[in-house]
């Protein structure tokens, strides 16, 4: 459902803020009203991004350059945020694997361009994660 209140079109200048600030209202009303941890055992773990990666290097055996690849496909079909994620893991597993570096730059490239415009937390973060300077407000 695309949950915007009929009334905000009376009110041009309060739509940016809204829409900027909605995605963040709704995961922050769900997570008050159903709790952080979730039946799934989501918010429950404290798994590292070493360790998720460690499913890629040391159990399924991929080389750098199958998790490479493997992420390149993510981002070409639009799983930025899988991407990301598995591009984080794969890194902090082997940090020697530099083709894996630069996919995770791509992918977090790819959510900057994404939501840059709608969701300024997301892209602070994002770009925090890559070291990619943001500019100040002006």
């Amino acid at each position: 459902l695309n949950l915007i209140p009929p009334f905000i079109h009376e009110y041009p200048d309060a739509q940016v803020i809204f829409l900027v600030l909605r995605e963040n209202f709704i995961n922050r009303m769900y997570d008050q009203n159903v709790g952080y941890w979730h039946p799934d055992t989501t918010g429950m773990d404290s798994l590292s991004a070493a360790e998720l990666g460690s499913v890629l290097t040391d159990y399924l055996e991929l080389s750098e350059v199958e998790i490479q690849a493997m992420i390149q496909n993510m981002i070409d079909r639009g799983d930025l945020e899988l991407a990301a994620r598995t591009a984080t893991a794969a890194v902090d597993r082997r940090p020697d694997y530099k083709t894996l570096a630069d996919a995770r730059r791509r992918a977090y490239e790819k959510l900057i361009e994404k939501d840059q415009l709608f969701n300024p937390f997301k892209y602070i973060i994002y770009s925090d994660q890559i070291n990619r300077e943001t500019r100040p407000l002006e």
